[in-house]
């Protein structure tokens, strides 16, 4: 019976570890959807700071040429945050790279770099459109990446330096198709 145990344990890591590189590289797209921490500061119109959460979202299209190394776009919509008088419209399009590491069988960690044109307009519930504002600038993040054959799940982090920033915490999915 332990003989038997042993081989079984054996056959299912090594399929594990089968399936866990089937994925790693190839074309891939899925979406994700998380939560928005969004600010901005006074000037232009906005009489006060703002800070807002939301919920948004992101569709994901990217090329994983080598095990350790993605390049991705993302079109971002990331809410209206809303601080009470006021709110925020923003969405954009993120360009990145990702560094990948493999930490276990069917679990990578990443870390990205890249660059996300913005646009934002800033709301008043009371006086309507108060300010329009956008611009090109640094998104850096990291997370988890599980797979599965050609389906991956991810937790996420970025960071978007726009006017004074915003994060988006996220869980996606991808499948890779080539």
């Amino acid at each position: 019976m332990t003989l038997f145990k042993s081989l079984a344990l054996t056959a299912a890591l090594l399929s594990a570890s089968t399936l866990s590189q089937a994925a790693d590289s190839g074309i891939y797209g899925g979406l994700g959807l998380g939560k928005v921490n969004a600010s901005a500061s006074k000037g232009n119109g906005l009489p006060n700071d703002f800070k807002g959460n939301d919920v948004g979202y992101k569709f994901i299209v990217g090329v994983r040429p080598i095990d350790w190394l993605a390049a991705e776009v993302s079109y971002l919509d990331l809410g209206n945050p809303d601080s009470g008088a006021f709110s925020a419209d923003t969405n954009g399009i993120s360009g990145s790279v990702l560094t990948i590491k493999n930490v276990m069988p069917m679990l990578d960690v990443f870390a990205k770099g890249g660059l996300v044109n913005w646009r934002a307009q800033i709301n008043s519930n009371i006086l309507g459109q108060l300010d329009k504002r956008n611009g090109t600038n640094p998104v850096y993040g990291g997370g988890l990446i599980v797979r599965l054959l050609d389906l991956s799940v991810r937790a996420e982090y970025e960071h978007f330096n726009m006017d004074q920033g915003g994060n988006f915490v996220s869980a996606s999915v991808t499948w890779t198709f080539f």
